[in-house]
This record gives C-alpha cells, sequence and structure tokens, in this order.
C-alpha cells in the first residue's frame, strides 16, 4: 500500500473564497484589456482636440483625462488589487489567518540551517517599513505568513500568463550562458526567480538572499520540496556578508525599482563587489515605458495607485549611466518578450503590460 502523499502547506483558499478571487482575476482582465483599449480611444480624442499636442507631463495627461473613463480605470485598478488582499473576509490576508495555526507550525518545523541563515536582529531600511508597498498589509516582513500570502498573491500579478512562473523561466533562458559555479538571485522573495537557474544549471551552486524572514522560509520550503538544493540567507542588499568576487552571475527580477536612488546606488556597488572579474549582473525590471506619453500616463498612474514609491524614479533614472559609473563594462539595455511578444518603443501595447527591460553589465 503505497503512503499517502503530504499535503502541500500553502494557502488553500474555500469555495467562496476562491470565487472571489477569481472574479477580481477577471476584473483585472476586462481593466487590461477592454477598459485598457477604451482609455486609449479617449486619449487620443482628447490629443486631437488639442490639434495633434501630446501632454509633456503625467499630471498635464492626468488634468486631460479628467472626466473620462480614467477615473474608473484608476478606481478599478487600486481597489481590485486592495480587496485581493484585505477584504475583510474573502482576502488573501483572511484565507491565511483562517489557516494561520496550521502554517506557523510548518514555519516552525523550518529551523536555521546550512541552507538556511535567518538574522532575527536585522534592521529594515525605512524606505522599506515606511510603505506597504504592493498594497501588501505590513509589507512581506509585517506579519509570520506574509511569504505564503505574496506566494499567493502572485498568481494575479501578470494574468496574462499561463502560468505565474514562466515569466521566471523566460528571464533564467535570457540570461546569456556561462560557465557559472556560483550563482546569487539577490532579492529573491519566495524563490521564484531562484528555482529556474537551479534547473537551468543544476552543477552550480546557487543562493537567494532577501531581507524578509517570512519570504525565505517559503523559498526553502519549496525548495526542500522538490529537491533544489539552494542557500538563502536573510541579508539586507546593501551590505551582505559575502566573500570579495564569490559569484560568477549575480540576477535581480523586478526590485530595481523599490529601491531610493541612495540604496540602488549601494546595491550596485555590492553587487560588483561580489562578483568575479567576467561575471554578469543581470537584472529583469521595468524601464523606458513604450508607447509614448500614453504609456507613461498608465505606467506612472499604475506607481501612485499600487504604492510604488520608486517605481518612477527608476524609470526616469540613467541606470545604465550609475551601472558604467560603478565599474562594470558592456552595460546594456535589453528588450524582454514577457509572454506577450516584443514590443517597440513606440508602439502602444494592445493590452496593459509592465515595461519589461533586461539589463545585463559585466565586471
Amino acid at each position: 500500500m503505497k503512503p499517502t502523499p503530504k499535503k502541500k502547506v500553502e494557502i488553500r483558499p474555500d469555495r467562496s473564497t476562491k470565487a472571489f478571487q477569481d472574479f477580481l482575476l477577471g476584473a483585472k482582465l476586462y481593466w487590461g484589456s477592454k477598459l485598457y483599449q477604451a482609455l486609449y480611444d479617449e486619449y487620443r480624442e482628447k490629443v486631437s482636440l488639442r490639434k495633434g499636442i501630446e501632454p509633456e507631463s503625467f499630471k498635464e495627461a492626468e488634468q486631460m483625462m479628467k472626466g473620462t473613463t480614467y477615473s474608473f480605470f484608476a478606481w478599478l485598478e487600486r481597489h481590485i488589487q486592495r480587496l485581493k488582499y484585505s477584504d475583510p473576509i474573502y482576502g488573501l490576508v483572511a484565507a491565511a489567518n483562517r489557516q494561520r495555526e496550521e502554517l506557523l507550525q510548518a514555519l516552525d518545523e523550518i529551523q536555521p540551517n546550512e541552507h538556511l541563515r535567518l538574522n532575527p536582529s536585522i534592521k529594515f531600511p525605512r524606505y522599506y517599513e515606511a510603505v506597504d508597498f504592493h498594497q501588501h498589509p505590513g509589507g512581506v516582513s509585517g506579519d509570520e505568513l506574509a511569504g505564503f500570502v505574496y506566494e499567493y498573491a502572485r498568481k494575479t500579478t501578470v494574468p496574462h500568463f499561463i502560468h505565474e512562473d514562466d515569466l521566471h523561466f523566460r528571464m533564467a533562458r535570457a540570461v546569456p550562458k556561462g560557465d557559472y559555479k556560483r550563482i546569487l538571485d539577490f532579492g529573491c522573495g519566495v524563490g521564484k526567480s531562484t528555482y529556474p537557474f537551479k534547473d537551468l544549471y543544476p552543477e552550480a551552486e546557487v543562493h537567494g538572499c532577501d531581507i524578509s524572514a517570512p519570504c525565505l522560509k517559503v523559498a526553502h520550503l519549496r525548495a526542500k520540496e522538490s529537491g533544489r538544493e539552494i542557500f538563502y540567507s536573510q541579508q539586507n542588499m546593501e551590505a551582505t556578508d559575502y566573500p570579495d568576487e564569490y559569484f560568477d552571475l549575480v540576477h535581480t527580477t523586478f526590485i530595481q525599482h523599490e529601491f531610493p536612488l541612495h540604496a540602488l546606488e549601494k546595491i550596485t556597488r555590492e553587487a560588483y563587489r561580489i562578483l568575479k572579474p567576467g561575471g554578469l549582473y543581470v537584472n529583469l525590471d521595468f524601464h523606458s515605458a513604450p508607447g509614448g506619453m500614453f504609456g507613461k500616463f498608465c505606467y506612472f498612474g499604475h506607481s501612485k495607485r499600487n504604492n510604488e514609491v520608486f517605481m518612477r524614479v527608476f524609470h526616469d533614472f540613467d541606470y545604465i549611466g550609475l551601472l558604467r559609473k560603478v565599474g562594470f563594462s558592456e552595460a546594456q539595455m535589453l528588450p524582454f518578450d514577457d509572454g506577450t511578444g516584443y514590443v517597440s518603443q513606440d508602439e502602444v501595447p494592445k493590452n496593459w503590460r509592465f515595461p519589461w527591460q533586461l539589463f545585463v553589465s559585466k565586471k
């Protein structure tokens, strides 16, 4: 008689919560397609009334779009995300709390070991604690179950994908191939961007670093469940304890836009320090929104509505210039296919999408 497989420890919403979350997903797909297209049509009408003169700034575009579909477009985006997390009955936080005892027990069984280093005395930067980024209540370190909540919430971050992890495997395949002995996922979260590199380079020593203990515990749990040997550690990316010139490849996945510029420079210098000469620093992030001012208008509005405090700053920042200033050579920004195809700089995307870019730099 075969033993009963052990049930995966994760958020398992009841039928009503699942239906509610599926409804929000449908609303988000409507928002990002039909409502987005209606907004663009109205934007073009407004520009035509200005004799074809585009707004010169986000504020001017917002002023121009007053009294249009934009009010509903902005409201719906804000509240789909809020309800996903914070609805008192059907939100993901409420779903996690209904399983709190079970989930906490699973976390309590995870003790620091050679594959998981935690730092209970770590100090969080002010920019990390001040805002509930992504509208995640308390951020991803505010509650012991935050890692489970964030893991589930990712399912609807990019709803046009067949599977939420596809993007991370695309990113791993897009990185120039190399003989990587040690790889670091810098700001690894729950590990979804770590696993593809272990799969692609099974002989490599793969590490993940993040400041959130709840996320790292989930990452470690999933690595253990899948039989992947990955070394996770809780550290501030601005200053880690990795030795000089330790890694052949350091990569990040849409985390650069979460930092103020002073922290971003420290993190970039830290990545340079821990990379071997000839090593690669690769970042998948958001920059240079396509579609002219309309593209910026939608993207900048998203940053405001989703509590992405530094998203607009990073978008307009000369990141390639910073990479070269720190010492990286051959720093370049490349277009990235997120699964919906490449979009040229002047093209207005058919549906709402993040302005994906792949930054590749060599030490």
